[in-house]
């Protein structure tokens, strides 16, 4: 357990901290639950590297972790995060996760194998921002590879584009071009909402007669084989809850008035 002592002494060196907490998630995530058009995570192997339990073992006896049930340890690290910025307490989430990049605060990833590197100590505000990879078509025009951010700005590009780790499909046919173009300009969180809704309903096709006439239903069938029939807006909450890092414990993600 040498390598793991040593990297918790790394990340206190480059993110200057005086104590650390560690939190490992257990069972009951509530988004297993929530889940309907597809199987959170259902694209995941089951079956954990070899030392995955030692390594556990060691984090709980050496370095008092906490275990998290009911919800995720990327959760907690953002309600703990978050309270320290209520209290004007200065904090750092030390994790090489893309998602909890939504939460405010300063973060720090280490370095992972030779394509992931160390990304230092950097601070991340309430809107956020988006990072384009650029490539090229087959027919040679340049194209959005792939798209990664922080903030609201990455969440609520995400709500469209999907998170294919999570088996999270976001709108149907919108990818990460279409999530860049809507969302980069963006200066609010309410006018992100309502792009991202107007994507959703695009979607799904609720728009009838020339455009003019609003179905908020859809039908589908979830990954049970049940049929649903839901507002789009609430297949949209669905996507956004299952995406969301926790506030507070027990939180649902919700449009930003009902928050």
């Amino acid at each position: 357990m040498k390598m793991v002592d040593q990297l918790i002494e790394l990340i206190l060196d480059r993110t200057g901290a005086s104590h650390y907490e560690v939190f490992l998630s257990e069972t009951g995530n509530f988004r297993l639950k929530v889940a309907s058009v597809k199987k959170y995570k259902g694209t995941r192997q089951s079956e954990k590297p070899k030392w995955w339990g030692a390594i556990r073992r060691h984090l709980y006896d050496k370095h008092e972790a906490t275990a998290v049930y009911g919800c995720e340890a990327d959760d907690m690290l953002s309600i703990r995060q978050r309270a320290y910025l209520a209290e004007g307490t200065k904090s750092c989430i030390a994790s090489r996760d893309k998602d909890l990049r939504i939460c405010p605060g300063l973060h720090y990833s280490w370095a992972c194998g030779d394509k992931q590197p160390e990304k230092p100590l950097y601070e991340v505000d309430e809107i956020g921002a988006l990072w384009p990879k650029w490539g090229t078509t087959k027919a040679g025009n340049p194209c959005i590879a792939d798209l990664k951010g922080c903030g609201l700005k990455f969440f609520y590009a995400q709500l469209i584009m999907g998170d294919t780790a999570d088996n999270i499909p976001g709108a149907p046919k919108k990818g990460v071009t279409y999530a860049f173009n809507a969302i980069n300009e963006c200066t609010s969180e309410e006018e992100m909402y309502g792009i991202v809704l107007e994507a959703y309903r695009e979607a799904y096709k609720c728009y009838k007669g020339c455009g003019k006439t609003l179905n908020p239903f859809i039908s589908y069938t979830d990954w049970r084989g049940k049929l649903q029939r839901k507002r789009v807006e609430d297949v949209m909450r669905e996507q956004g809850i299952l995406l969301w890092m926790q506030e507070f414990e027990g939180q649902m993600w919700d449009h930003p008035h009902r928050r």
